[in-house]
């Protein structure tokens, strides 16, 4: 029965992800008829996904926090302080690419290891070490230059945003990302299936999981249809790409990546298992500060500018992608198709309204209904499906 409530809520939720998937078309098509045609082109197209990417890669490591049952607020002062700090070391001290990019992902790795080890070694509430963290790095971001906004950076760190990979680089990128994500599933599936044999497999696809594979293809084709149409792939688009793969690589076929859900479904029962609760949660918090910081890296080159007040709402913005993608608030449930997919649906919102000159306010009223939308209908399938199975 347990196993039986385990298929069915996990089934139910990658419905929910798909049934996101058809909204965020028929809203595609109503913004391009309203815009004269002009969303669904691979120009817009192809701005949308580098503004996600930021945001994206981001919410990968916020996500798999929440999965753990832990939170960070800080995300958007630590890319802050790095967009400033990437900026001034440039533009102050004549620093090349490499020391800069490979300061500030340090820098991010010890921030994210000090707000771990207050969490999981003085036991102060992640809630806490992170909001703290909100305040004292953008502290940090307004008193590298005292206030004041630099311009200017390298070709080579522009390279950051400005990037594209070759047609041929593209082609093998797309179809090598989605060629490894299906071989893990189908990995997966025969690790389940030993001895069952090729028909024993196809027999056990389920309808959702057809689906879910049509899907793919569609954007599959879809993206190689954009970036082949505008230059090729963009390097931030790529770098997020990277990323989600090696991150669904370890939440769902690894050890570590058990214990993430285990921790997340039950800390005390984790912990009793055997498992290293801490180091796994310090683990996450270092991620998160690493991806937090290279997301810094892309919105300095993106923006060619080191304002302090940059990524003020980011951590809103990445917890609202977490969550509207299905990762469960209080832990134990997401995926990174989730988050992705609510990346780009948060950010195809945002993209619509500015193409029609809607005032920032609005922006603001529609991303929180969303995701006040997001968590309701969460909280009322889990209901169900507690009564169900009670």
């Amino acid at each position: 029965m347990i196993k039986r409530q385990y298929s069915l809520t996990a089934e139910r939720r990658t419905w929910r992800l798909l049934t996101l998937v058809a909204i965020m078309g028929v809203m595609w098509l109503i913004v391009h008829q309203i815009t004269d045609g002009v969303f669904i082109t691979p120009r817009n197209l192809t701005n949308l996904t580098v503004q996600a990417s930021i945001t994206g890669l981001v919410a990968i490591g916020v996500g798999c926090l929440l999965i753990a049952r832990e939170i960070d607020l800080s995300v958007g002062s630590l890319l802050g302080a790095v967009v400033v700090a990437s900026v001034w070391l440039q533009v102050d001290h004549g620093w090349h690419v490499v020391p800069t990019v490979a300061l500030v992902l340090t820098g991010g790795l010890l921030i994210g290891l000090f707000q771990g080890l207050c969490t999981t070694w003085l036991r102060i509430p992640s809630f806490v070490v992170t909001l703290a963290g909100f305040s004292y790095l953008r502290g940090v971001a307004y008193g590298i230059t005292g206030s004041v906004t630099l311009f200017g950076t390298s070709q080579g760190f522009r390279w950051f945003s400005e990037g594209r990979l070759s047609y041929t680089l593209t082609f093998v990128f797309v179809l090598g990302a989605f060629g490894i994500l299906a071989a893990l599933w189908a990995h997966d599936r025969w690790r389940h299936q030993r001895g069952g044999g090729l028909r024993a497999i196809a027999a056990s696809v389920r309808p959702v999981e057809v689906v879910g594979g049509i899907v793919a293809a569609g954007a599959c084709i879809s993206l190689l249809w954009i970036f082949w149409s505008e230059r090729g792939l963009p390097v931030p688009v790529a770098i997020l790409g990277g990323v989600a793969v090696m991150a669904v690589y370890v939440l769902r076929h690894t050890a570590f990546g058990r214990h993430v859900f285990a921790i997340g479904g039950n800390p005390e029962a984790a912990r009793r298992a055997g498992i290293n609760v801490a180091g796994v949660i310090l683990v996450l918090f270092m991620v998160s500060g690493v991806l937090a910081a290279l997301g810094g890296v892309m919105q300095a080159a993106r923006l060619d500018a080191g304002p302090p007040t940059v990524g003020l709402l980011l951590a809103l913005d990445a917890l609202s992608a977490a969550i509207v993608g299905g990762t469960y608030l209080f832990g134990g449930k997401g995926s990174i198709a989730g988050i992705l997919v609510g990346t780009v649906f948060l950010a195809s919102i945002q993209n619509a309204l500015n193409l029609e000159g809607v005032a920032t306010y609005w922006q603001y009223i529609v991303s929180g209904t969303v995701l006040l939308g997001a968590v309701a209908i969460d909280q009322l399938a889990q209901r169900r499906i507690d009564q169900e199975y009670a």
